[in-house]
């Protein structure tokens, strides 16, 4: 009969075994490990927790106050998710901004025409429908 060898870590530490009854534990080893922390940020980087939400970060500023930090805004209320992502939306969390990405300018008649054109879609669609029953 051959013993098969207790199973070796990979790590080359002992396995684990409980201590026997009466036994007393054994004390943690002395040896300390050096703790790395993350380096501060050089000059010029952004902290990940304050970067934008955009693909191109930094690439547009507001332009009423000038903040680099603009997010890209996924989700309205008045677009759901196909309004902003066609006039290219951005806000700003400093100012409350929200402008077109592309033009800088102020989303105001993008968001009211982009209404418009759903509210006339939606009555031909209605009356379509309506007229194809009677």
């Amino acid at each position: 009969m051959s013993t098969v060898p207790p199973p070796q870590d990979p790590y080359g530490q002992q396995p684990y075994a409980p201590p026997v009854q009466g036994e007393p534990m054994a004390p943690p080893p002395q040896q300390f490990q050096q703790v790395q922390y993350p380096q501060p940020p050089q000059p010029g980087m952004v902290p990940y927790a304050q970067k934008p939400k955009r693909k191109y970060a930094n690439v547009v500023q507001c332009p009423r106050c000038g903040s680099p930090f603009v997010d890209e805004v996924r989700y309205a209320w008045w677009g759901g998710v196909l309004g902003p992502s066609m006039l290219s939306l951005m806000k700003c969390p400093n100012c409350k901004l929200q402008f077109s990405g592309k033009t800088l300018q102020d989303a105001k008649n993008g968001i009211i025409i982009y209404n418009v054109i759903a509210l006339v879609l939606a009555f031909v669609v209605f009356f379509v429908i309506f007229a194809l029953r009677h």
